[in-house]
């Protein structure tokens, strides 16, 4: 909320989870462009926020719901607007690996490989489930930090293309031919 109230149209600023997405709900100090303003707000979040910290949706409104005490009312606050993302299938083998593992951890269908894996129901106990599947099927090793940072399966899967690439460089530029 401190990162979008330092912006100086933003007069007042909420965050809420709506629809498994995080939300931010703004009201503004003058007349400005709605559109310019969130992406311009989204784009300055994602500069100073972990990705999974950013939020999905960015409302302008015209005041916030206020409980009798004052304070946001949450529940009051508009749902979002459904999912604007398009569906990005999985181009490369690591990408549907992955894909399939979200899939069944986040019991979906299909998923599109540039959705953010919190904003679509994932949670951290979850990242955590997949975190020991991606270790059994790629054979590496995540962090948790590394999934919120790459929260999403094109994100993770390049992650997990550059470790593989690393650690599986060919032997033979290593082998000692016993002459120095």
């Amino acid at each position: 909320v401190g990162s979008l109230q330092r912006h100086p149209d933003v007069a007042q600023a909420a965050v809420a989870v709506k629809n498994s997405a995080l939300c931010a709900y703004v009201t503004v100090t003058s007349n400005v462009d709605e559109d310019k303003l969130t992406r311009h707000l989204k784009a300055q979040l994602a500069k100073v926020l972990p990705k999974y910290m950013v939020p999905n949706t960015i409302m302008v409104l015209d005041r916030l719901p206020l409980t009798p005490q004052g304070k946001v009312d949450v529940k009051a606050l508009p749902e979002t607007i459904g999912q604007t993302a398009q569906y990005v299938a999985p181009e490369t083998q690591t990408e549907t690996d992955l894909h399939a593992l979200w899939c069944a951890a986040l019991n979906v269908e299909k998923i599109s490989i540039a959705e953010n894996f919190f904003t679509v129901g994932g949670h951290s106990l979850l990242a955590i489930r997949l975190i020991g599947c991606i270790r059994d099927q790629f054979n590496v090793e995540l962090k948790v930090n590394d999934f919120f940072d790459h929260a999403t399966v094109q994100d993770l899967a390049e992650y997990i293309d550059l470790i593989k690439g690393v650690l599986t460089e060919p032997e033979a530029d290593y082998q000692f031919d016993g002459e120095f």
